[in-house]
């Protein structure tokens, strides 16, 4: 039994980071409109919540 995808399953994703192709039966997450691989995600949430970053010993310097 063949099983019929869709034109858009069948077409290739990308990671919105690296670029990498995003196979079919691989775990991606998609956050604010960007598709990220597996190796791409720690990056990506660094830069996204870079703004809560902290020093330890100088929390109230700012």
């Amino acid at each position: 039994m063949r099983v019929c995808r869709s034109a858009e399953e069948e077409a290739p994703l990308h990671c919105s980071f690296c670029g990498r192709e995003l196979p079919l039966g691989e775990f991606y997450w998609y956050i604010s409109g960007w598709f990220l691989c597996p190796d791409c995600l720690p990056d990506f949430a660094r830069a996204e919540y870079q703004r809560f970053r902290l020093l330890r010993g100088e929390e109230d310097a700012e």
